[in-house]
């Protein structure tokens, strides 16, 4: 039976150093590659981690309904 491909994908919620604001990454875990990220992806960022891990949630289940 296949695995859903999201079950090998986690978040990170990093602090950038300049700007100072969150960003997050989505990790393939058997592979250890950066599949997205927030910042260098989509030029956007986060004043909370809990804001970027929000934001990571929603970019993982919209890469669950593809």
């Amino acid at each position: 039976m296949p695995t859903d491909r999201t079950e090998q994908l986690t978040v990170e919620v990093q602090l950038m150093a300049d700007p100072s604001l969150w960003c997050w990454e989505i990790r393939d875990r058997s592979r250890g590659r950066v599949l997205e990220n927030s910042w260098t992806g989509e030029w956007n960022a986060y004043e909370s981690p809990e804001e970027a891990y929000r934001a990571a949630q929603a970019r993982l289940r919209s890469l669950a309904r593809r």
